[in-house]
């Protein structure tokens, strides 16, 4: 009976107060451990609020420097339309430029041709026709086959005037002359070179 009375009066009293103390320290150590995680927890998701808006700030810089590259993109292919459009004017020009200077150089041609005949019309005005000779394809030689002067060829061959020292002189394709005519003098030791059928007409100077 004393020793149960013992035992409650000393010894629970100290075990309730053991028992509380470690619970009390167990508490406080829990309260320290929330609170440090607490400011963890805290300074973490500060960290993370601070990374959110420097990857917000980054997002909407890059989204500024997109909006800029978009635009000189656009005026770039702008540009590059324009660049297209003009080299395309340029291109037509050229080719009027080339047009054009065909039709000059056959205008001159043809110019230079009547020109050559109107020259033989005033020479054969002043001359009166001569001996004939009727030449087919070979070589004619001057004084052995025609005599030296001058002469009015016809036909639609090619004539080929030869030098005395054989070097062509003069070639002409009657079939592309004006009246199919051509006029030439010939002096001895040079040659006349014929392919096809052409006329000869001596034209003989009227004194």
């Amino acid at each position: 009976m004393k020793r149960l009375q013992f035992y409650l009066t000393i010894v629970l009293p100290i075990a309730i107060s053991f028992a509380l103390g470690i619970l009390i320290i167990i508490l406080n150590s829990n309260s320290i451990l929330h609170t440090q995680a607490v400011t963890r927890v805290n300074a973490e998701k500060a960290g993370m609020q601070s990374e959110i808006s420097n990857a917000r700030s980054e997002l909407s810089s890059l989204k500024k420097e997109e909006a800029e590259y978009d635009k000189l993109i656009g005026e770039n292919s702008a540009l590059i339309d324009e660049i297209k459009h003009l080299t395309d004017e340029l291109e037509q020009y050229k080719n009027d430029i080339d047009r054009v200077t065909a039709s000059n150089s056959e205008l001159a041609t043809s110019l230079e041709e009547k020109k050559s005949y109107l020259e033989g019309l005033n020479s054969i005005n002043s001359y009166s026709d001569g001996g004939k000779f009727k030449l087919k394809d070979k070589t004619y030689k001057c004084p052995a086959d025609i005599p030296a002067g001058r002469y009015k060829a016809e036909g639609k061959g090619k004539l080929h005037l030869i030098s005395i020292s054989n070097n062509a002189k003069d070639s002409k394709d009657l079939s592309t002359t004006e009246s199919n005519t051509y006029v030439f003098d010939i002096a001895s030791g040079e040659s006349v070179r014929v392919e096809g059928t052409i006329e000869l007409t001596e034209m003989k100077e009227n004194r």
